[in-house]
């Protein structure tokens, strides 16, 4: 009982604070919504509630408010003994609020008699979905073989209405690829766009065959929250098997025109320079034409060399590409070709291809092995969420006289909201034409997600034959999910997950056949989170199989392998706040395994990798005592220590930014201790860069690598470049509107020097033929202006959502049939202020109800203006200088006004109250009959 009272008590100090009232000497206030989400450039409101507990009145001054009030709430109010009153209140989501950053509306008033405040919040969220979006020019990289490293770009868009801030987080699959800045902070303002820049290098200079890594690139913010994904594929030259390839083609979400100069140095025996550029120029409404270069000059050997080089001109109803190519058809093309496609209509296309694989398009510094050719074409289907790809294709290599013949297709099924379906099949026939020897092979999976209240299945399922030519050639995957939300906060889930691999080549003269790491994983656990705490607690029992043989200088496999584990994981993530996260992927198990060359064939191992950041520093560490893969096993047992395997990872990382985050620094250092093959290795790489205005940038990296093992092992690489960023702001078939808003002090109805701009306005233009314009509501800058960018012809009607006391002279229409520039006179408002009062009525008791009663004014000009009443009959909106006739809306079949009609003057200052006497017919009425 005890430990429930201090549970209880542990509760109310973390959950009172967040309640959005106070009180003050027997007075409270509240909010009677504690959280609103709200929209870019539309209107929230909230009712805010006193209450007098007291025996005495209490009058309550208004001494702070926040946020773009289009409704006040008064500056004054007195409660009553007892009393309980309300008041509604109504705000703007602007872009100044959005920006701010700011995550409550704060309201609080003094007491006058004893001068303590009461205050009132209420929290407000943002709708904005997928507001942040990464994105990767290039799919597949391959890692060069001049430099050893593989350069790649990371493109971010904030496309919300305020600044985001958080981390770039990378994981790799399998281990053994180093990325620089593999920890990055950014910060991007509101509908802009960044890119990042990074290199990754495998950490052994040992390798004997090729190898594909899988790069995750997620963001997430300072509360650890995940607010984008994107994916990547790192893969070595002459790989033959390039698994979980990207889709996306080489024109996914190119950004403005780039073009880049940079000098690089390798150790002493490189240094080239490079001319880079891309970009996406619209001629006109329908064509597109998008460049791609990268291009090197090595200055001691006088050679040139290029790469995912490329140019693409698209018309409505066809394309073209010429230079590099990199496509996934579930064949790797990544060569020089050419690529020519028929768009049908918006629903169906044709592509048809022919590329020669080689990686760079062409080299006066290296040789290259002759490339496969490839023909191949493809029928493209999408409409209405459904998506559809049969692809043919012939392919002969002259390296290995190997003939191909393949046909795949996939689709999307759209099943429903909450339900995906994706379905992939293959065919394939391979012949050595000097032999006769032929085979074929099949493929075929699925991709299932289902999730509808507290439940989720998540099915992927996927087989190809030894033969099969695809990219997983002798796949067998089995990932099944099931999971259960119990909770708002837990979940239980169960896992099914088998990893085959048995592929078989005829010829195979690129690479030195690798062994496979085969598993079988049955896996339960359960998830927790709360607030900034992620918990998952997953128990397993995994079993892995190595059936290939293989041998290398270093190891080798001479008979099939095989072992088992019971392990535990542990995968902690909590955000501390203030751009602070700690992270923590654990696991601890027991390991019997059959193989031979082990001193001890059970043992037990513990694998950890944290994490720590903050806004300015740091910390990953990798701590491992024992093999967890298979192939790690057979690493130790020839380790010259045999059955001791140990390998822990250390680096500290510096992310600096400042100049109104112009200029950024990173550095990260990388310790690395293993217990074979290359022992140690350390890793210093550092880059600066520095964005000047209109698109200019400088950087700068530094990245040195070394085995301290080995003699004169090292690396040293350095590369400063000079960017500009080219921008367009229109595109083909639309058009800018320049709106500058001013105070015309002289009234000659023109913008001069004796004229004032007006900071602050909200604004908003409503094209003719359509009703929604969110995305046209805008706030005033310092100089009074508006600038509209990319709008169609239309007819527009510019209004004021909230003039601050300013209003237009007149009705401001625009005709945008080409790009325009207009300086808008506002003319001062004065306020008016009134009240609706119900006339006494011998017999009627009944109160009618005074809200929401319409106001109205005309002007001289027979402009109108409205407002509504509240709760008390109270209304007040500011009008321009001038004269009205003032007039109260009412139902009369219900009520009358006595006097309804009323003129007045309008100042700035000092007007007079007005009030209507309003009679309840419908009671009038009762009463007589009765």
């Amino acid at each position: 009982m005890n430990c429930f009272k201090i549970l209880v008590f542990l509760f109310l100090l973390i959950e009172l604070p967040t309640y959005s009232f106070s009180q003050s000497s027997g007075v409270s206030c509240s909010f009677t919504s504690d959280t609103l989400a709200i929209d870019y450039g539309q209107t929230f409101s909230n009712k805010l509630r006193f209450e007098n507990r007291s025996s005495q009145a209490i009058t309550l001054v208004q001494s702070t408010t926040t946020a773009d009030v289009l409704l006040k709430l008064p500056d004054t109010v007195v409660v009553k003994p007892g009393e309980v009153l309300a008041f509604p209140v109504k705000y703007f989501g602007s872009a100044a609020l959005l920006a701010s950053g700011s995550d409550k509306i704060n309201v609080s008033y003094t007491n006058l008699s004893n001068g303590e405040k009461t205050s009132a919040s209420f929290a407000i969220k943002v709708n904005q979905a997928n507001k942040l979006i990464l994105s990767l020019p290039d799919p597949i990289v391959y890692l060069n073989t001049v430099t050893g490293l593989a350069h790649f770009k990371l493109y971010c868009s904030n496309r919300g209405y305020s600044k985001v801030t958080g981390r770039l987080k990378f994981t790799i699959n399998p281990t053994g690829l180093q990325l620089v800045n593999s920890l990055s902070d950014f910060s991007i303002d509101a509908a802009t766009d960044q890119v990042f820049e990074f290199d990754a290098k495998v950490l052994s200079n040992n390798l004997n065959f090729a190898t594909n890594y899988n790069v995750t690139v997620e963001c997430i913010d300072e509360h650890g929250n995940s607010l984008s994904i994107a994916t990547l594929q790192i893969a070595e030259i002459g790989s033959n098997k390039r698994e979980q390839a990207v889709s996306a083609g080489q024109y996914f979400n190119q950004l403005s025109n780039t073009a880049e100069v940079s000098y690089t140095t390798i150790n002493k025996s490189y240094s080239f320079y490079s001319l880079l550029a891309n970009g996406n120029i619209a001629t006109n409404s329908d064509d597109h034409l998008a460049y791609n270069l990268n291009l090197n000059y090595y200055d001691k050997q006088h050679a040139f060399d290029a790469f995912d080089t490329w140019a693409s001109y698209r018309t409505k109803h066809f394309g073209i590409t010429a230079g590099n190519l990199m496509e996934n058809l579930d064949y790797s093309l990544f060569g020089r070709g050419v690529k020519t496609s028929l768009f049908l209509n918006s629903h169906n296309s044709f592509d048809l291809y022919y590329v020669r694989n080689s990686y760079v398009l062409f080299s006066q510094l290296i040789n290259q092995y002759p490339g496969a050719s490839v023909f191949a074409g493809s029928y493209n289907f999408a409409y209405g969420g459904n998506a559809a790809k049969v692809s043919l294709l012939y392919s002969h290599n002259p390296l290995t006289g190997i003939d191909t013949r393949f046909t795949n297709g996939n689709a999307h099924i759209r099943l429903g909201a909450n339900q995906k379906l994706d379905i992939r099949a293959g065919y394939s026939n391979e012949q050595l034409p000097t032999t006769g020897e032929s085979h074929s092979g099949v493929a075929a999976g699925f991709l299932y997600n289902f999730r509808t209240g507290k439940w989720e299945i998540g099915l992927n399922n996927y087989y190809s034959s030894p033969y099969y030519s695809g990219l997983q050639r002798g796949t067998t995957q089995l990932d099944n999910l099931i999971s259960f939300h119990a909770t708002a906060h837990t979940a239980i889930f169960g896992r099914y997950e088998l990893i085959k691999n048995s592929p078989k080549y005829m010829v195979d003269t690129l690479t030195i056949p690798g062994f496979y790491n085969n598993t079988l994983r049955y896996e339960a656990g359960l998830n927790f989170n709360y607030r900034s705490v992620n918990l998952t607690l997953h128990p397993y029992w995994f079993r892995q199989d190595i059936n290939q043989t293989f041998s290398n200088p270093y190891f080798q496999v001479s008979s099939p392998l095989s072992s088992t584990a019971i392990r535990t994981g542990l995968d902690i993530n909590y955000a501390i706040g203030n751009g602070q996260q700690i992270s923590a992927i654990t696991d601890v198990g027991y390991t019997k395994s059959d193989n031979p060359d082990l001193l001890h064939q059970k043992y037990w191992g513990v694998r950890v990798n944290a994490n720590y950041f903050n806004k300015w520093w740091g910390m990953s560490v990798l701590a491992q005592n024992a093999p967890y893969y298979l192939s790690e096993e057979i690493a130790a047992s020839y380790s010259g220590n045999a059955n001791r395997y140990y390998n822990y990872s250390f680096g500290p990382n510096i992310h600096l930014s400042g100049l109104d985050n112009r200029l950024n620094i990173s550095a990260n250092e990388y310790l690395n201790f293993i217990s074979y093959n290359v022992k140690r290795n350390n890793a210093l790489s550092a880059q600066a860069n520095y964005r000047f205005k209109k698109g200019w940038q400088i950087s700068g990296q530094v990245f040195y690598n070394s085995y301290p093992n080995y003699v004169n092992s090292y690396s040293l690489q350095t590369r400063v470049g000079i960017s500009k960023q080219f921008v367009r702001t229109t595109t083909p078939g639309t058009n800018t509107l320049d709106l500058k808003f001013y105070e015309d002090r002289n009234n000659n109805g023109v913008f001069d020097n004796g004229d004032a701009p007006i900071e602050g306005l909200i604004v908003s233009i409503l094209p003719e033929t359509s009703t929604n314009n969110a995305d046209l509501t805008t706030i005033t800058n310092k100089n009074g202006g508006v600038n509209y960018a990319n709008l169609p012809k239309n007819n527009y009607a510019v209004s004021i959502v909230r003039g601050n006391g300013w209003h237009l002279s007149e009705t401001v229409k625009v005709n945008l049939a080409h790009n325009q520039k207009l300086a808008i006179a506002m003319v001062k408002s004065g306020w008016l202020k009134g009240n609706v009062v119900p006339a006494k009525q011998e017999y009627v008791t009944t109160k009618p109800n005074l809200e929401g009663l319409k106001v109205i004014a005309v002007d001289d000009k027979n402009q109108t203006f409205s407002t509504l009443t509240n709760e008390f009959g109270e209304f007040e909106f500011a009008l321009p200088v001038n004269n009205y006739r003032i007039t109260l809306d009412v139902d009369h079949q219900k009520y009358s006004v006595s006097n309804p009609n009323q003129q007045l003057y309008v100042r700035q200052e000092a007007n007079k109250e007005i009030s209507f006497n309003l009679i309840d017919e419908a009671h009038k009425v009762i009463v007589k009959q009765f």
